[in-house]
């Protein structure tokens, strides 16, 4: 009797625990891929920029 109520605890601690890890993984997985993207977008911006800013200096280097 006592054997299968320790079964049956484990049974539920383990279920709670997977659960609480199944959503905080999603969660952190959810973070991460918002974090790259917003990483990625702001990279993209800064090379856009540095670039843009880059085209006039090399048309003047190459004029001259």
């Amino acid at each position: 009797m006592f054997k299968f109520l320790f079964d049956l605890i484990g049974g539920i601690i383990g279920l709670v625990v997977g659960l609480v890890g199944g959503i905080f993984g999603l969660v952190v997985g959810l973070l991460g891929t918002v974090l790259g993207l917003t990483v990625g977008v702001v990279v993209l911006a800064i090379v856009l920029v540095l670039g843009l800013l880059a085209l006039p200096i090399l048309l003047l280097i190459w004029i001259f």
